[in-house]
């Protein structure tokens, strides 16, 4: 019980985020941002699963924890919170594939499906990347993490089609990293091509789904084994 209203208190710290962002009260969002985390943390950390089991998730949220701070600091850091999600999304990707998806016609549909969004989508993302007076270093870095975040959401997604996946266990997994992925892509089209109408609210809002359909959904799947 104790469990399930800290996980209450971190969904809380998320719209209190989301109404800080909206308002502009910076001092507010500074705080929330991160509590948003480190209560998911703290929930992780409660449930009945051996930690070796849970290693790879709590080091996503470390990180990810690291990222949202060094995103809240000046513009000069931005470097620093791209870095810390990479190693989000390579957490992730370790903990969601440490027994590998046997290939398949339909996991191998499924990454074909995000190969030929990436054919669409990345030179729309690498040419707003260009076109940025000074961004034009985050050039090689941008494919290096688009890739990344391209395999973490497959891997999430494709929790559908693994038999030993409980089906509502991966259909969060798959909507968290379907949100993620959306959330990522939302901040760098806001960032370097075009700014989005209430974009950094929109961005926080799928960034907190996606972690929440993640961790919520690797646990149901984690005390179901």
């Amino acid at each position: 019980m104790v469990a399930f209203w800290v996980l209450i208190v971190s969904v809380i710290f998320a719209l209190t985020d989301w109404y800080a962002v909206e308002k502009k009260i910076f001092w507010l969002r500074i705080t929330a941002k991160p509590l948003v985390i480190i209560t998911l943390g703290v929930w992780l950390l409660m449930q009945p699963i051996a930690l070796p089991e849970l290693l790879w998730f709590l080091l996503a949220l470390v990180f990810s924890l690291l990222g949202d701070v060094w995103l809240l600091a000046p513009p000069r850091f931005f470097m620093a919170g791209l870095a810390s999600f990479l190693l989000t999304h390579v957490c992730y990707v370790i903990g969601l594939n440490l027994e590998l998806p046997p290939v398949t016609w339909p996991v191998l549909s499924l990454a074909g499906g995000f190969i030929i969004l990436g054919i669409l989508v990345y030179p729309v993302l690498f040419r707003g990347v260009r076109n940025q007076p000074g961004a034009r270093k985050l050039q090689g870095a941008t494919l290096i993490y688009y890739v990344v975040l391209s395999v973490m959401a497959f891997s999430a997604t494709c929790t559908l089609i693994r038999p030993e996946w409980e089906r509502l266990a991966a259909v969060s997994v798959a909507i968290g990293g379907l949100f993620f992925f959306f959330s990522d892509f939302l901040l760098a089209y806001d960032r370097f091509i075009n700014s989005v109408k209430h974009g950094r609210l929109a961005v926080h809002v799928t960034y907190h789904f996606g972690q929440f359909g993640l961790i919520v959904g690797i646990v149901w799947q984690l005390l179901g084994h």
